[in-house]
This record gives C-alpha cells, structure tokens and sequence, in this order.
C-alpha cells in the first residue's frame, strides 16, 4: 500500500520550475565534462608524452575514482550537509580541479618537456603527474523524476583555451543552480542508508542463528509512518514481499522484551523495521541488473581511451587543408546520444501515443537489451575514419539505452529515503567499469608479451599491438553479458518497474 502526500498547486509549480534550474545546470556541467574528457588523452599522450597502454590505464583509474565519489557523496549528504550542500561543495571541488587543468595548460613548467624525436620523449615526474588530475565530485541531485527527466537529464551535456571553456562553462552551471536555491525543496539530513542497510544485515544474521522457522507477516515490526499533509517531502511505504526471505527475522518481534515502553525497539541492531527490510530488499534486487551494467558499460569506456587513441593515429585530413581534431571524436557520442533522445521523445513517444492512445514507451528491459547488443557491435574494429565515426555513435546509444535505463531503476523506481544512494551506485558501476578495463589491459600487456607468441599490446603504433584482438575480447565478453541478461538478470527488473497505485 502507498502512503503518498499531493502536493498543492504552488508546491507543484514551484518543483518543476526547480527542474529548469536543474536541466540548466546539468547542460553546462555536462558540456563541461565532456569537453574535459574530450581533451583529456589527447593531452595526457601530446603533452605529458605518455604511451598508450600507460595512458589508457592512467585514464580508467581517474575515471574510475571519479565515479566512486558519490558515494561518499551520499553518505555525507543523507548524513550530515544534506543534498543542496553537498552538491554546492562538490561542484566547487570540481571547479577548482578543472582549473588546475587549465593551469597546466598555461604553464609550461607544470608539464615535461616536448618530445626531442619519437624515441627521446621526457617522462613526467610524480609531482607533475600529482597535479595533472582534476578532481570530479559528481553527486546526485536527488528527487528524480520520471524516464523522460532521466532522458533529457542525459542529453543536456589552443589547449589553455580547450580547457579554459569547459571551467567557464561549469561556472555558469554553477551559478545557474545557485540561482534557483529557492525554489529547491532542502531536506534535512535524516542518517545514512548504509547504516539502515548494516542494520537489517547484522539483525538478521543474529536471529537466523538464535531462531528457528520463517516469521509470519503477523509478528512483523511494521510501525505506521504518519507525515502531515503540509510535509514538502514524502515516503513511500512498502509492503511485503516474499523475497530473499533470509532477511525477514530482521523484523520479527521474537521476544516483547525487544520493544520499549512506547513500542519501539530498544536496540536497532536486534530489531528493525519491515520497511527497512523491504528497501533493503529493493536495493538486492535491482544488482543483478547493475552487475550486467558493469560489462556492459565496460565497452563504452573504451571509446574514451583507446578510441580517441585510434583517432590520433588515423589520416584525419578533410580536404587540402582541415585535420579533424582527435578530441572532436569524444563528442560523438554525445551527439549520437542527444540525437536519440530528441527522436525518441519528440517523435517516437507522441507517435506512440497517438496511435495507441496511451503512453507507450521503450521497457527497461528492452532498452537494456539493446544497450547491450550495441556494446558488442561496438567492439568492431575500424581501420578508417569513416568507421570509427559510428564506432562513437554506438558508444553514445549504449548511454541513451543501457546507462539511462540502469540509471532510472536505480533512482526514480527506489524509495525516496535510498534515491541519493541509488544514484550513487549507478556511478559506482561506471567506477567499476574502468577499474575492471585497466585490470583487462594489464591482464592482456602481460600475457601477449610472453615469449614474444603474440603481438603485445605495448607502444604507440595501435597497428602493430593488435588493437583489434582486445577489442574482439570485450566482444566477447559483451556476448556472454547479454546470455546472462536475457537467461538471469532481467527477471529482477520486476522488483524495479513503478507500482501501480
């Protein structure tokens, strides 16, 4: 049963007038990162002369650590500076890294000295290396709404000058989301949800070695949670569900000596509520689905390294004169992706509705599957510019599929106390992916040097390293990503579909 509060006009005016703020900030922010990671390889490998297989690692560990930030973001922001804050301090954390970006840019003595010949080419030291990062403190802006803000949320996204933008463009992200302060709805910090989540784990843990059975729904802790109907917030209570039932005794009443006086447990480690357990429960099930996000997101960072790699190396030439610039490739994939949207939005979901009078969108698992399919008809191997045009463009649909389908049902579909987590643990999965392709390309370094069998994948002539057999590996394991979505992970995404009221 949903316990939901209606908003009244003026509130409901006021939240979505807080989206334009919102979508407005997100255009610069995203246009920002973009452009920085756009620019970022192609700088690492021209001016810090870095080879390829150094750079490309170097490159997933920084993404890697910036997309596991926000959940020490979460943490901090349910448990003491709530989401408004947080946001405010992250965004200037990120402001001041991509400054330090540019500064690098400006000063020549930051950075090593230029290459003498291909084979004379200064390493940089560690101090340099310390300050070339910049950092990313991405963290969710809470209050998700529905697929179409999740969809629109995506598409809004010299070298002193190539980086000096991207940091004029995050200030004014910056500033356009101050401006809309008052039209925020600020929610207190309430705890952390990874305290609520130790809770149920350590309790039900306790009671399956000290108790015997299955509890019945009847000696559930199940406390009635009244909110007023002036409350700016509301809290979807959840009901119980007879899944992963090993966490159930966390909310049974074995002993009444585990309630005080008023009715409420004395001990939160030993007792817990059944709505805490149902959100726990929530988060499990939606994993498998992130899991299969994990490999299929795993295809998409490649573009960002050793795609952009590729493009260095090819004949860029357009004409006598104009050489496209490495870096414009890094935003394809935005553009595939913004293109999609305004298709699927401004075309196919009217047309849709139009026709079947209702409103007729793309399934989560649907648009999984294909993100998926378009992972592994990335991974093809391009010898041409031409090629490596729609190579981009697919890594861009695997977002506008995959990624704001996971992204969806880990935000807008989980309860509102876990919304912040949930995104946090979409941007984990993207940590995870890099992490796992710089595990991948140092797996491969190795094993293709061993008594010189197989081409290595080692220096900067992508010809000879054989890219395209790492490539047809991701493949390949995009491949076994999609059996393992179809025959086992999309049968949780039950657990992640709106309920119907």
């Amino acid at each position: 049963m949903d316990n939901v509060i209606h908003f009244n006009t003026s509130t409901q005016k006021q939240r979505w007038k807080a989206i334009h703020y919102i979508l407005g900030n997100k255009t610069f922010e995203k246009l920002a990162a973009m452009s920085l990671i756009a620019n970022l390889v192609v700088y690492m490998h021209t001016k810090y002369n870095m080879d390829n297989v150094h750079l490309a690692n170097a490159f997933n560990m920084w993404s890697g650590f910036t997309n596991v930030l926000p959940l020490l973001g979460a943490f901090i922001a349910d448990t003491y500076l709530g989401r408004f804050h947080t946001i405010v301090f992250g965004t200037g954390a990120l402001l001041l890294g991509m400054g330090i970006m540019a500064l690098t840019a400006g000063m020549p003595r930051l950075r090593p000295s230029s290459c003498i010949d291909k084979s004379n080419c200064p390493r940089p030291q560690s101090w340099q290396l310390a300050i070339l990062p910049g950092l990313d403190t991405r963290t969710e802006e809470g209050r998700a709404q529905l697929e179409s803000f999740c969809n629109w949320w995506y598409f809004l996204f010299s070298w002193l000058l190539g980086f000096v933008i991207p940091t004029c463009c995050l200030a004014l992200s910056f500033t356009i989301f101050l401006l809309g302060r008052n039209t925020y709805i600020c929610v207190k910090p309430n705890g952390s949800i990874f305290a609520e989540m130790a809770k149920v784990i350590i309790a039900a843990y306790r009671k399956n070695h000290s108790t015997k059975g299955q509890p019945s729904p009847q000696s559930f802790y199940d406390p009635l949670i009244i909110e007023s109907e002036d409350s700016e917030t509301h809290r979807t209570m959840l009901g119980y569900t007879d899944t992963f039932k090993f966490l159930d005794k966390a909310a049974a009443i074995t002993d009444p000596s585990e309630l005080d006086n008023q009715g409420k447990p004395k001990n939160g480690w030993i007792l817990c509520s059944l709505q805490q357990v149902e959100e726990l429960k929530c988060m499990i099930g939606v994993l498998p689905v992130w899991l299969s996000g994990i490999r299929c997101f795993l295809a998409m960072t490649q573009m960002s390294s050793f795609g952009i790699l590729q493009a260095i190396q090819m004949k860029r030439l357009v004409g006598p004169h104009f050489q496209i610039p490495p870096a414009w490739m890094g935003l394809k994939p935005m553009i595939a992706l913004s293109t999609w949207t305004c298709i699927y939005e401004g075309v196919y979901v009217p047309l849709m509705q139009k026709r079947a009078k209702k409103n007729k969108r793309l399934t989560m698992e649907q648009r999984i599957m294909i993100g998926i399919v378009m992972a592994i008809l990335c991974m093809m191997s391009p010898i041409t510019m031409a090629l490596l045009v729609p190579k981009f463009a697919l890594s861009g649909w695997i977002e506008a599929f995959a990624a704001i389908a996971m992204m969806e049902s880990l935000t807008t579909q989980c309860p509102e106390s876990m919304k912040t987590f949930g995104g946090a643990v979409f941007f984990l999965g993207l940590s995870l992916a890099s992490y796992l392709s710089t595990i991948l390309v140092s797996i491969i370094y190795k094993v293709t040097g061993l008594n010189g069998k197989f081409p290595r994948l080692d220096g900067n002539d992508l010809n000879k390293n054989r890219l395209d057999f790492f490539y047809f590996t991701i493949a390949a394991l995009s491949a076994l990503n999609l059996l393992y979505f179809y025959v086992f992970a999309r049968r949780y995404l039950r657990y992640s579909e709106p309920q119907k009221s």
